[in-house]
This record gives structure tokens, C-alpha cells and sequence, in this order.
């Protein structure tokens, strides 16, 4: 895996992919697959499971849901489409997503 300044770019191009593409709780369809897609790509195991399982897991857990509000940021990235915007989070909670998966 790439240093933080290398990657950089990146996890900048993540953070806006995500932030375009909004989803709110338990609806995280596109998101998760866009992390599991992110993580076979740098040949890191994964498994996509419950919380309800009983045996021994090693998780990392990221806030991916968006909560259902028009976006009027003006960004060239806002959110598309529904009314919906990435901002529960501050800004190095949200970064922290596109980090988990570099």
C-alpha cells in the first residue's frame, strides 16, 4: 500500500466519489460495494457480514450514511440527484472512509 502523500489523490477522488454518491442508513448499496471493490483491488481480504454472527470477526467499522437533506454546498462534487447530502460527519470523520479503503 502507498504512503499517505501518495495516495493522496486517491483518497481525495474517493472522498468525492462518495460525497456524490450519498446513501442513507441501511440503504448503502453503491457505498459498500465501492469499498469491497476498493479492497479486493489492493488484495485485501473481505468478507461482506452481519453483526449478528457468533463466531470470532475482526471488523473495521466507517459511518458511510448520508442523511436526507437537499446539499447546497455549490461544490462541483455536491450530491446528485436525491436530496440527500454526506455531511453527518465532519470533514476528517468522512475522509476517514476514503482512507479506510487506500
Amino acid at each position: 500500500m502507498a504512503g499517505l502523500e501518495e495516495s493522496r489523490s486517491r483518497r481525495e477522488e474517493l472522498y468525492i466519489e462518495f460525497h456524490k454518491h450519498p446513501e442513507l442508513s441501511l440503504q448503502e448499496e453503491w457505498t459498500s460495494q465501492k469499498i469491497v471493490d476498493k479492497l479486493d483491488e489492493f488484495g485485501i481480504e473481505n468478507h461482506r457480514v452481519g453483526w449478528w454472527l457468533s463466531s470470532k470477526t475482526v471488523a473495521m467499522r466507517g459511518d458511510i450514511d448520508a442523511l436526507p437533506v437537499p446539499e447546497h454546498s455549490g461544490k462541483e462534487y455536491a450530491s446528485k440527484g436525491k436530496p440527500r447530502v454526506w455531511t453527518r460527519f465532519p470533514h476528517h470523520e468522512r475522509a476517514h472512509c476514503a482512507e479506510a479503503v487506500q
